[in-house]
């Protein structure tokens, strides 16, 4: 049996599509973060991950996101803010000893991005799970190889 804990995160920020803030709008953005590493037995670090989460997400709340250096070049939307915070939070909980399943984030119900660097959720059928693993170890291929100096 795998399991993890669930712990959601809100938090209102602006952005704007090619940083032209006259057209800039606001969310509130929806961060959902699938925590393990907790041994069985072990009472859960819920104020210490709480912190760690809280912590970071207090630097974006009531921004323009478009000026924040996390997405000098990039637009902040969900995909790209979800693979930064995603990296971010990984390597801080790293440090606490424990493990980043995955991360969701919306800015409204109907659309939500996932990332995770392995299989954890059911996904709709086979097909899309067999597509995931695919990526999964294509993306593990790419990281090896930089790693050892070659081409990709």
């Amino acid at each position: 049996m795998f399991q993890y804990y669930r712990y959601k995160y809100y938090f209102n920020a602006g952005h704007s599509f090619y940083n032209e803030r006259e057209n800039a709008h606001t969310h509130t953005f929806t961060v959902g973060l699938y925590i393990g590493g907790v041994e069985k037995g072990k009472d859960i670090p819920f104020f210490e991950i709480d912190a760690i989460a809280k912590a970071y997400f207090t630097n974006f709340k009531g921004v323009y996101l478009n000026d924040m250096p996390e997405f000098a070049g990039k637009e902040p939307n969900i995909e790209n803010m979800g693979d930064v915070f995603y990296e971010a939070l990984r390597k801080r909980l790293e440090e606490a000893g424990l493990s980043l399943y995955q991360l969701d984030i919306s800015e409204n119900p109907l659309c939500v991005y996932q990332i995770s660097d392995r299989i954890l959720l059911p996904t709709s059928s086979m097909e899309e799970s067999g597509r995931n693993f695919k990526q999964i170890l294509g993306r593990k291929k790419q990281l090896t190889t930089l790693k050892r100096g070659d081409e990709i």
